[in-house]
């Protein structure tokens, strides 16, 4: 759900992002955890300056994003002041003691660490000290990731430039209520061109499609690939990469109907070629994969059976 939001919230750590940029992590009061753009904030020129510093409490306003929020507003409600800057002689003794309790523990960490390493290393403490490594180092790999997945979906000003045209395509297996069902829906998102795509293994069923396809009158032009080995992945990969390589600016939206089952017996009875299709469409650049579901009956005997006995069968 896109939109902007405000909330107040204590900023728990940032992570620097590209030259400019920092990813905001922020504990609010409306929202729970958020992670967020901030642009530019590492610039001198950022209007939000030192306001979104580690331990800050800030009234913020973000826009809604699908992997992270872009920040827009940041106001500084409560800046923990350092050490430095506290002048109140109660609050500096606070500090100090604070400083000095967590400076005790830390020493004492560290000297039950060497003594424990000491010790105890090849009794067995090496194995918890490689388990410690390996769990940060995969922490450390998962953060860079998350990083290197942010950076590459930032948005720039490509993002919003609208496609020169549609092609639609929709896949014919057999003339049935789901491949009506995908040619109405796909009619009625009024693409540039529009298609049915039928591959036939020999000429007598390439024919017997053509004619049940005049018969029913459907206002689609139906286009056969001819496949005498039978193959009918390769064939329609191969005809939706021509109409993409002929038309790079252009969007090939492949329109698939497929069963919704009851039972997960059925699963393996039905869609096993729409599924081998997507997994191959889903890699090919420029090219929608959109599935048009069409529900058998078992998917209400199920749903009845699961309401009078509480168990799914799905």
């Amino acid at each position: 759900m896109s939109g902007l939001y405000r909330d107040e919230g204590v900023v728990l750590r940032t992570i620097k992002l590209g030259e400019a940029d920092r990813i905001v992590t922020l504990l609010s009061l409306g929202h729970g955890k958020v992670r967020a753009v901030a642009k530019g904030i590492r610039k001198t020129t950022s209007k939000f300056g030192a306001r979104l510093e580690p331990t800050s409490r800030v009234a913020f306003q973000c826009y809604r994003g699908r992997e992270l929020d872009v920040v827009t507003q940041v106001e500084t409600m409560e800046a923990n002041r350092h050490l430095r800057e506290e002048t109140d002689a109660k609050k500096r003794r606070h500090m100090h003691r604070s400083r000095a309790i967590n400076a005790f523990g830390l020493f004492m960490t560290a000297a039950v660490l060497v003594v424990v390493l000491a010790t105890k290393f090849f009794a067995g403490a090496w194995i918890a000290i490689l388990a410690m490594v390996a769990i940060f180092l995969l922490m450390k790999s998962i953060e860079q990731h998350y990083l290197n997945v942010a950076r590459e979906l930032a948005i720039d000003v490509t993002d919003q430039t609208l496609p020169a045209r549609v092609h639609a395509i929709v896949l014919v297996g057999r003339l049935q209520k789901p491949t009506l069902r995908a040619l109405a829906y796909a009619r009625v998102s009024r693409p540039n061109t529009l298609e049915g795509l039928y591959v036939g293994f020999d000429k007598a069923s390439a024919d017997a499609m053509r004619e049940r396809w005049d018969e029913l009158g459907l206002p689609v032009p139906l286009k056969i690939i001819s496949s005498p080995y039978r193959e009918l992945v390769r064939p329609i990969l191969r005809y939706v990469k021509e109409v993409r390589t002929g038309n790079p600016r252009d969007i090939v939206t492949v329109y698939i109907p497929e069963y919704v089952v009851g039972h997960w017996w059925e699963h393996l009875l039905h869609n096993q070629t729409a599924l081998r299709l997507k997994g191959r469409l889903l890699f090919m650049p420029g090219v929608m994969v959109t599935s048009v579901p069409y529900q058998l009956r078992s998917v209400a005997r199920a749903k009845e059976k699961a309401a009078r006995t509480g168990v799914d069968d799905h």
